[in-house]
This record gives structure tokens, C-alpha cells and sequence, in this order.
């Protein structure tokens, strides 16, 4: 094989069978102490790996051009150049880029291919001995990796628009599948700055949230933009604003301590494929206080139709059950026939850990989120949506579950039976004891009037006992007109 196309034309299985290969190309780009690099044939692109994974000498560097003999291997995503041998055969300049469609670049037709595209620096950062840019270009974002560079000669890249000349490739995990697209730039040279960043971001001029995403002719989608409003809510690095008419979600690159109430200036970028009303990579600036707008009372089927979404909203609904998870907890409720969630902040239940025992009906103050989804998408169909709460202050019970619920009543019949049953018993054995008392008090009373009657030691009648038969045979003897002798 002889040529970077054919290489790439290969089938993974086709290139595990090392087919040899004897090529001349140019090095394109290449870093110190790797034992690869992507080189250029004058028609496609490839990339080569050193024979047993030797690190590359000062002597290979962009603009080389070399004899490479080799074989064919599957690569890590796309087909390479294995276990090569070169020869330095010239120096030349580096051959103009390519520009590409990137939606193509996304399927890893241009991977290892010498490009160039173009886009918007959103953030830089130096690490391993390499410098990654985050470019956004469109709905597309890149990881643009150079050689490491001087802090001064980067930070005037972030916020430009710029082109990168660079080869093409992805980020792969270990299933082979491509993650994130990346090109990698021979070094910061190769980095044209197209239109510079701002002096003073905050001098552009105030975008309507409403027109966020409104075509313009002076501005492309991947330009900064000025938003101005007053906070309404806050969730780590995302900011809720309203500028009067509208709400926006603002996430900025570092956590932030604005609270509502606040006047703000926010300058960032466009989020694509997101609420049509959020700013990525944010930066803010204090103006002042505000009043918070107040929350606009709706239902659950007006905030499904995405009218509200960023917005501060109201809604009642019937508390379904509670899910506690380490960061927050999240409310089920049901409103009219549909059914929602509520996200709460998780410091909720260290204040009001019993708030929420025996709630039937909840009030809920919070900003509206529309859940990105298929559905989501076409204005005609109800959106799933969930009310982000900014404290414990914006859930409040207004009724409760009765105590007579069917289980209680239950309860309670259960214990009346066991009561009655409980009292019969004691009566029963009260009757008892009552006729026992009553047997041993008759037994009693007998034996005191024979003791009376009798003598102690003979057991013989006293005269007490002769007197009392006495009177009473006397009685009798006068009531029946009988004489009486003794």
C-alpha cells in the first residue's frame, strides 16, 4: 500500500491482517516524547505509529518529509500505520488545510486528514504538557489540542473567532466509539485569529432574552452576547434572570454567589440544542438590586407547553410521595391529570426534617424547566416539565391528610373491640369476686353466731341460746293462744 487513502480505505479486520505499506508524506503534526504523529501525502491524510512505540526525536517535526514503511493496523478508531521505519528526506513548508463540513467531520471522514475549521474559542486550559482549547463552531463543539504555550499567548484566544489548521480526530472510549470531537494543531502558530475578543465584553450590545436566538446579519450564532436582568433564582453555576419579559438560564464557568434580587449583566454564549433562552461560559457583572418578578400562577398543563420555561412559576398540586437522594430531594405531584416533579434543595431537610408528614396538598414557588426530549421539540406536543424550588420558603402545605383515613378507622375499631372485650372480662370477673365476697361473709357471719351461742370448750348451747329459744317459743306460744311448759 502506498498510499494515506488507501490505508484509510481498509476495514478493521482487513487491517489487522498488517498488509505492508511504503508511503512518503509530510509530518503535519507531531509532540515530543509521543511515538506518533499524522502526516500528509499531498491527497489524504493518516496516522503513523513508530516501530515498537520508539518516542519521536526533535529531528520529526512539522514539515518533514519522510519514507515510512510500515503495516497496516486497526488503530484505536480509525485504520494507521504501524510499527514504522522512516527516513528524513526533505523539509518543505506544511501544505494549506482543508476546510470541512463538520457534520461530516463527526462521522470520522476527516480523521487524520489535514483541515482546518473554524469557531469561537469558549475556554483554554494547560494540562499534561498540552494546551486544549474548547471551540464551538455552530451546534458543534471541538477539543482543539496543541503543544503547551506561554499563558499571554492563549488567554487573547478565548472569546476570538478563529481557525484552526489542524488533523483531524475524535476522542474514543474503550468501546472504540468516537465521544467528542478533537483535531490536534501543530502549535499555536497554526491557530489564525479571525475576528479578536472584545476589549470590554460588557460594552456589546443588550440582547432582549426574547431575541437570544433571532437571526442577525452583523452576529453568527457562535458570537458573544449581553443579556441584562434581575436574578430570580440560583443552582450552582446556573443563574435564573428575567429582564422584564422574559427568563433566561445563565451558567457561568465558576460557581457564583449572586442571589435574587440582584441586577446583573451576563456576557456568554449561545447553549444550542438547549432552552431556547440559555448562556453558556457566562461571566457577570454587578448593577444594583431589583425587585424579583412575582411568580406567575399556573397549571400543569400551561407550564408543559413550554411557554414558562426559565420562568418563575406557582402551581398547586397533590403531594404523591417524596425521593431523598445526597444532593437534593425531589417531590412527585399531581396536577389536574398529569404529574410532575420538584426539585428541593437539600439543606430542606436538615431545617424541616417532619415538614412534609401527612402533606395532601403542596404550593410550590419555583423556575420552570422544560426537559430536553424528542417530544420536547415539537411545539404541539405537552413537554415534560419540573419546578426547580430556590428554599425551603417556596413549599408550603395548605392541607393535610385527614387522620380518618380507612386504615385508621380500622385502627380504631380494633381498639374499641379490644377495649369492650377488656371491660367484659372485668366484669365478669368482678361478678365474681362479688359472690365470693358474699359466700365468705354468710360463712363468716354463721360461724360468729354459733361461737356466740356456744361454749368454746364443751360445744354445749349457753344460756344466751336458752334465753333466745325461749322468747321466741314464747312468742309463738302467745301469737296460737297455746300454753307453754318447760
Amino acid at each position: 500500500m502506498t498510499t494515506a487513502k488507501a490505508v484509510h480505505s481498509l476495514s478493521r479486520s482487513q487491517a489487522q491482517l498488517h498488509y505492508p505499506v511504503r508511503m512518503r508524506a509530510v509530518c503535519v503534526v507531531c509532540f515530543a516524547d509521543w511515538h506518533g504523529f499524522w502526516v500528509y501525502d499531498g491527497v489524504s491524510g493518516v496516522f503513523v505509529e513508530t516501530k515498537n512505540h520508539v518516542p519521536l526525536t526533535t529531528q520529526i517535526h512539522p514539515g518533514i518529509v519522510l519514507d515510512i514503511e510500515g503495516f497496516s493496523g486497526p488503530g484505536e478508531y480509525m485504520p494507521i500505520v504501524d510499527q514504522a521505519t522512516l527516513q528524513i528526506v526533505e523539509e518543505r513548508p506544511l501544505p494549506p488545510a482543508r476546510a470541512v463540513n463538520l457534520d461530516r467531520l463527526s462521522t470520522g471522514e476527516y480523521d487524520g486528514q489535514w483541515i482546518a475549521i473554524e469557531g469561537i474559542v469558549r475556554s483554554a486550559v494547560v494540562q499534561d504538557g498540552a494546551l486544549s482549547l474548547i471551540v464551538n463552531a455552530g451546534h458543534w463543539q471541538i477539543n482543539a489540542v496543541t503543544v503547551a504555550a506561554p499563558r499571554e499567548s492563549f488567554e487573547r484566544l478565548i472569546g476570538a473567532r478563529v481557525r484552526v489548521s489542524a488533523a483531524g480526530g475524535a476522542l474514543v472510549n474503550k468501546r472504540r466509539q468516537a465521544v467528542f470531537l478533537a483535531v490536534y494543531a501543530p502549535s499555536i502558530d497554526s491557530i489564525q485569529v479571525l475576528k479578536p475578543t472584545p476589549s470590554d465584553p460588557f460594552s456589546l450590545p443588550l440582547t432582549p432574552i426574547m431575541r437570544i436566538v433571532d437571526y442577525t446579519p452583523e452576529t453568527t450564532p457562535d458570537d458573544l452576547i449581553r443579556v441584562h436582568g434581575v436574578v430570580t433564582a440560583r443552582w450552582g453555576r446556573t443563574v435564573f434572570i428575567h429582564d422584564g419579559s422574559q427568563g433566561a438560564s445563565v451558567t457561568s464557568t465558576e460557581p457564583t454567589l449572586l442571589k435574587p434580587g440582584e441586577l446583573v449583566d451576563a456576557v456568554g454564549y449561545r447553549s444550542w440544542g438547549a432552552s431556547a433562552s440559555a448562556i453558556e461560559d457566562a461571566i457577570f457583572k454587578r448593577l444594583g438590586a431589583a425587585p424579583v418578578p412575582e411568580p406567575r400562577m399556573v397549571t400543569a398543563k400551561e407550564a408543559s407547553s413550554g411557554d414558562f420555561v426559565d420562568e418563575l412559576v406557582r402551581i398547586k398540586g397533590r403531594l404523591i410521595g417524596v425521593q431523598h437522594e445526597a444532593d437534593k430531594d425531589t417531590l412527585l405531584v399531581a396536577n389536574g391529570d398529569r404529574v410532575f416533579s420538584a426539585i428541593l434543595p437539600v439543606d430542606y431537610r436538615q431545617q424541616e426534617p417532619t415538614a412534609l408528614t401527612n402533606a395532601r396538598e403542596v404550593q410550590l414557588t419555583g423556575v420552570c424547566l422544560v426537559s430536553e426530549s424528542q417530544s420536547a421539540r415539537n411545539f404541539w406536543d405537552p413537554k415534560v416539565f419540573q419546578i426547580l424550588l430556590r428554599s425551603p420558603a417556596d413549599l408550603v402545605v395548605i392541607n393535610r391528610v385527614s387522620w380518618w383515613t380507612t386504615g385508621h378507622a380500622f385502627l380504631l375499631l380494633a381498639v374499641v373491640l379490644v377495649g369492650t372485650a377488656a371491660v367484659l372480662g372485668w366484669v365478669v370477673a368482678l361478678r365474681r369476686r362479688v359472690a365470693q365476697q358474699t359466700t365468705l361473709l354468710r360463712e363468716s357471719e354463721e360461724q360468729f353466731r354459733h361461737m356466740a351461742l356456744h361454749d368454746a370448750l364443751t360445744g354445749l348451747a349457753t344460756r344466751l341460746l336458752f334465753q333466745d329459744r325461749l322468747g321466741m317459743a314464747l312468742v309463738s306460744a302467745s301469737r296460737h293462744r297455746k300454753w307453754l311448759a318447760c
